[in-house]
């Protein structure tokens, strides 16, 4: 190979290493649109944080396949070209132009120097443009919160608007009530006058505090209503509706209770009469009752305490009383002495109280007599 035909194939290798580093940019290129046509079709707002992160993922794997295949295609292609001219001939260098060629391949490895720092800056720009992708997506996400906040303060205005205006329709609905209840009663009162059942003076009197309540509440009300426009009209119907459900519901619990006290008080003074009577009734029973007892309990003791006393006084109940008080077991010589009567005469006496088997004498000496427990 000549230094001229050397000179040539060095031209032509730089000139193809350019090109297919343009190629490789156009490539690099076509992944950055590609990612940016995807943002804009699918529209930022919908993206999630999850989202961007595997977008980025994406672009970086794709760069990276793009430069490491156009590096591999460039150094085969090279190779390629390089085995080429050497199977062709063999290589003859003059000596004279030993330097010149020397230098020529020194600027080819400054060319290819030179092609590495290129590429280092493109993907020192790619990371760049990872980085201000990544801002405009955390600005984006947080233009996107604040998008969200407003639409929810929106919604909750809105609803506020229609919560208030049901309240308007529920207050004119019971203004209407009201209105139709105070007509009901006006024409109560012209009946009941019609039938005489009040007085003249009274129905007047009733008529113009009705009349006088309506006005004072209607010119109450609308004055409010008249203000509320200009600044809170909602508001102020707000307000009176309540204030209308607070006086229904204090006349009608007013009412009730008057009714109900009313009720209570008759049927509490019935009961009370009724049970006045029933318990003096009780009490003059009880009372005859107590004094029948108290007087037969009495003649009882008092018979009881008599015989008991004129019993002691016979030596027979007198030995068994003894007996008894006594535990139910005692000599008959002891029981004899107790009640000042001779032993056998004793003896005899209790003859019948052991034939009917309510005590027993034993053949001890002195015999021994005990009370049969049933």
């Amino acid at each position: 190979m000549t230094q001229k035909s050397l000179k040539e194939f060095g031209l032509e290798f730089i000139n193809e290493m350019a090109k297919d580093r343009k190629v490789a940019q156009q490539e690099i290129g076509v992944v950055v649109s590609g990612t940016k046509s995807t943002l804009i079709a699918q529209g930022l707002p919908h993206f999630s944080y999850q989202d961007i992160d595997t977008l980025i993922k994406t672009v970086r794997k794709d760069t990276a396949r793009v430069v490491d295949s156009e590096l591999t295609r460039i150094t085969i292609k090279s190779l390629g070209r390089i085995r080429e001219v050497l199977s062709e001939s063999a290589i003859i260098i003059q000596d004279e132009a030993s330097l010149e060629q020397e230098n020529e391949l020194v600027q080819l490895r400054e060319s290819n120097l030179e092609f590495k720092t290129q590429i280092k800056e493109k993907n020192t720009e790619l990371k760049q443009l990872e980085s201000e992708k990544a801002d405009s997506f955390t600005q984006l996400a947080e233009k996107t919160d604040q998008i969200t906040a407003l639409e929810a303060d929106m919604k909750r205005v809105q609803s506020q608007l229609e919560n208030q205006q049901k309240e308007l329709e529920v207050h004119q609905t019971q203004s209407k009530e009201l209105i139709n209840e105070l007509e009901m009663n006006q024409a109560l009162i012209e009946k009941l006058k019609e039938k005489e059942l009040i007085h003249e003076k009274d129905i007047q009197e009733a008529l113009a505090s009705v009349a006088e309540t309506y006005q004072i509440q209607e010119n109450y009300y609308q004055r409010m209503l008249e203000d509320g426009i200009q600044s809170r009209t909602k508001e102020i119907r707000r307000e009176m509706e309540i204030d209308l459900e607070e006086m229904k519901k204090k006349l009608e619990t007013q009412n009730t209770r008057l009714e109900d006290a009313t009720r209570q008080h008759k049927i509490t003074v019935d009961r009370l009469e009724e049970a006045t009577k029933i318990a003096e009734e009780e009490l003059l029973e009880t009372q005859a009752e107590l004094s029948k007892a108290i007087t037969e309990r009495l003649e009882k003791n008092v018979l009881l305490d008599y015989t008991q006393r004129l019993l002691s006084t016979h030596p027979l109940y007198a030995s068994i009383l003894i007996l008894l008080n006594l535990g139910g077991v005692l000599d008959l010589s002891t029981l004899a002495m107790s009640v000042g009567a001779h032993p056998l005469k004793l003896k005899q006496m209790l003859g019948d109280l052991v034939t009917k088997g309510l005590i027993t004498i034993s053949s001890d000496d002195p015999p021994t007599i005990a009370a049969v427990m049933v």
